[in-house]
């Protein structure tokens, strides 16, 4: 049996990602590592070579355990309509998460890419502050 953190972490996601404008999307990352051995992580999106947002263990994100085996764990967080309209519409967004251990090693998944798209309607809707 390989060590857990020579398993790799899927590059893919259980479902594609979507990424619309002025949108509260969840995005869910699977992973075959347990991101709980994990003392810092940042999920980074990157549009045009530059950064637009960042979640980190600090952020409100969701840690899942599947019940199946290989087990499988999610990562999941929702993003505000302010956090989506940061994103340009029909360029790619490619997004990466990178980790700590606590014996200082670092690892990082294969970067993912999504499409961004528009909607015609950009007031923020609702109570989001």
């Amino acid at each position: 049996m390989r060590n857990l953190r020579e398993r790799s972490v899927e590059s893919a996601c259980s479902t594609a990602i979507r990424m619309k404008r002025f949108t509260t999307p969840t995005h869910r990352f699977v992973l075959e590592i347990d991101p709980r051995q994990w003392d810092e992580f940042r999920i980074t999106y990157r549009q045009a070579g530059k950064t637009i947002l960042e979640r980190s263990e600090t952020d409100d994100v969701n840690i899942e355990v599947g019940t199946t085996k290989p087990t499988k764990y999610t990562m999941s967080f929702k993003l505000t309509q302010r956090e989506t309209a940061m994103f340009n519409p029909n360029v790619k967004v490619e997004m990466q998460i990178r980790y700590h251990y606590p014996d200082g090693t670092v690892d990082a998944t294969d970067v993912m890419t999504a499409n961004v798209t528009d909607v015609l309607n950009t007031e923020i809707l609702g109570d989001e502050d």
